[in-house]
């Protein structure tokens, strides 16, 4: 059966009322953060990989990515009775120099968003990976991207997005950074913008100053407990929303300030549009 191996997709947000912008990855601020990945499988009584330690600068780009020793099964010795010859292992021993350096200049959010898909764990033929590839050895190329993006996944990487609409002649909205590492939420921030985040007291309309001060005082708490939450269940919440209003009376799966249920809801469609 046929799996496809997902990383998190960088999908540009099309939907009318809402913006979800990716912003670069942003693995670590110490210029040149390495990180050691692999991937591996047996076939054939062999144990095919490899491993790799993967160089980031600031700039969230790779800077070098090298081979690291294993006892993994790089390439296939020659084997004529089954097709394969000197030649196909000359063909990737000739060229792996060459394919490491096509990863220099690739952010991490463009790497970890290419899909390779596998049968039984083995890179299946006649993929691209992106040009990342040595034609005639996919499956040694496959797991090469594997492994740089197994070395990636243990990175933090930091994406945006935001959620807003107008409703009353004010735009509401957020816009927020996340910092994801091996799946997880470790951080959510509110980064400016020119949209309303809380409405100001009108009493007139039951909008006290107390509700705005709830906000307020509340906001904090309600980012940190994203922290520690999965990628994939803070995308599996619903958010029901109304004309783009986020509908009262949710609970967000408990993300939410009591009170303040459409600013915990863009809040929520913030954080989503960005891991999206």
């Amino acid at each position: 059966m046929k799996k496809i191996f997902k990383v998190l997709s960088l999908l540009a947000i099309s939907a009318v009322v809402c913006l979800g912008i990716v912003a670069f990855a942003a693995c670590s601020k110490d210029s040149g953060t390495t990180y050691e990945g692999e991937y591996q499988y047996t076939s054939n009584g062999n144990n095919y990989g490899i491993k790799v330690a993967v160089t980031v600068d600031d700039k969230e780009t790779v800077t070098k990515v090298a081979i690291l020793d294993s006892d993994y099964v790089e390439v296939t010795p020659a084997l004529p009775q089954y097709g394969w010859e000197q030649s196909n292992v000359d063909n990737w021993n000739n060229n792996i120099n060459t394919l490491l350096g096509k990863y220099t200049g690739k952010t991490v959010v463009e790497l970890l968003a290419i899909e390779v898909e596998v049968e039984d764990s083995v890179p299946v033929d006649g993929q691209t990976f992106d040009g990342l590839v040595i034609t005639g050895a996919t499956q040694g190329s496959g797991r090469l991207l594997l492994a740089v993006q197994n070395a990636l996944s243990k990175c933090p990487v930091t994406y945006t997005g935001e959620y807003h609409y107008n409703s009353n002649g004010n735009e509401y909205g957020i816009k927020v950074s996340v910092v994801v590492t091996g799946g997880k939420i470790t951080k959510v921030s509110i980064l400016d913008s020119d949209y309303v985040e809380v409405t100001s007291a009108l009493p007139q309309y039951g909008w006290e100053q107390s509700n705005v001060d709830n906000w307020n005082n509340n906001i904090d708490n309600l980012l940190a407990q994203y922290n520690g939450k999965s990628v994939s269940d803070i995308l599996a919440i619903n958010v029901e929303v109304e004309d783009s209003v986020p509908a009262d009376g949710q609970t967000f799966g408990g993300l939410v300030i009591s009170g303040a249920t459409q600013g915990s809801g863009r809040l929520l469609l913030a954080v989503q549009n960005a891991l999206k």
